[in-house]
């Protein structure tokens, strides 16, 4: 490693010296050498080296005042004092505010010692100092990770308190169907849970991911891996997702797999062909279609007359957990029910 040393002294012969004393040293060193105040400041500012030579009597300028000016610019640097002729008060004076040490002109072969014991006691405290704030900032990490654990378990367990709630709820509506328990309710109920759980592991792999949002997350991304858990409820029909980018508030995203779950499963039991689900953003709101191939609905269908427990269903998430509007209608290829709901801030 080559220090930066600077060297204050407006004597050519003495500034050789010091210079041919720390050559002929194991010191690897670039010496700057400067001859007044205003260049010595300016290396100071511009280029702080790492450890300062000075004279103690200059041209308007002496060695005492030099320190003063490095303590003021960085206290950190070390800095060593030349002199002809030093008194032993002076001397003391030196030590007692702070100057790393002093020598005599006529003892020069005392330098690179010095100068080797300065710089390595610099660079063993830079390293404390590395080290010390290496340390900070890996505590910070480890206080971060904890608030962000602890925040963690907490938004899993109100998320796991919320499923258990929405299964609560389909359950108690199973009670009041007119063949509660039989295999379409069943089925219903085992499809939601599939939904649920799909939800939570995809909840849980953003909870665990550094940086990740834990307040919302991609629709598409819970769309993406909702499909998948319908395959054994699918086949041989098919599903086709378009959906924009959008990130939504948790509870959103939950709501908005139910009621798509929901309306796949009436897709399947009273359509035919292909399902398409498209979710589209338009201004501050979100529009929800799922549509399919079949008869459609019949003519003056009216959801409240017709409600059953999938209708009741998807009325109560899209009007009141979404805030949205529902509209049921034909299209030339089958059915089409749209559901249009705000994004939340």
């Amino acid at each position: 490693m080559t220090y930066q040393l600077l060297h204050l002294e407006d004597n050519s012969n003495d500034a050789e010296l010091v210079r041919s004393c720390l050559d002929g040293s194991a010191i690897r060193c670039k010496i700057a050498l400067v001859t007044n105040q205003a260049d010595y400041l300016q290396v100071l500012t511009e280029k702080p080296p790492d450890l300062v030579i000075s004279d103690f009597h200059l041209r308007c300028f002496d060695g005492m005042q030099a320190f003063q000016l490095l303590q003021e610019c960085n206290p950190t640097i070390p800095f060593i004092l030349l002199s002809g002729a030093l008194g032993e008060n002076h001397a003391v004076e030196c030590l007692r505010i702070g100057m790393t040490d002093f020598i005599l002109k006529h003892h020069l072969e005392r330098l690179p010692p010095l100068v080797e014991r300065a710089l390595r006691e610099v660079y063993e405290r830079r390293e404390r100092i590395t080290a010390q704030a290496a340390l900070l900032e890996r505590n910070q990490e480890i206080e971060d990770l904890n608030k962000r654990l602890q925040r963690s378990i907490w938004e899993s367990q109100h998320r796991i308190k919320n499923n258990l709630q929405i299964l609560n709820g389909l359950v108690d509506a199973m009670q009041t169907d007119k063949v509660p328990g039989s295999p379409q309710s069943l089925e219903r109920l085992a499809s939601h849970i599939r939904g649920l759980a799909t939800l939570h592991d995809v909840l849980t792999y953003q909870t665990n991911t550094p940086g990740a949002s834990l307040d919302r997350l991609s629709a598409r991304l819970a769309l993406e891996r909702l499909i998948p858990a319908m395959a054994n409820v699918l086949a041989p029909r098919t599903l086709a997702l378009d959906a924009d980018d959008v990130e939504l508030t948790v509870k959103q995203i939950t709501s908005l797999s139910l009621i798509v779950n929901e309306l796949v499963s009436n897709a399947l039991k009273h359509g035919e062909g292909a399902i398409t689900i498209s979710l589209k953003q338009e201004g501050t709101s979100l529009v929800l279609d799922v549509c399919n191939d079949g008869p459609g609905f019949p003519p003056g269908f009216d959801p409240q007359k017709s409600a059953n427990i999938g209708l009741e269903l998807i009325e109560s998430i899209g009007t009141f957990d979404l805030a949205g509007t529902l509209l049921y209608e034909n299209t030339a290829m089958g059915a089409r029910v749209r559901l249009r709901f705000p994004v939340a801030a």
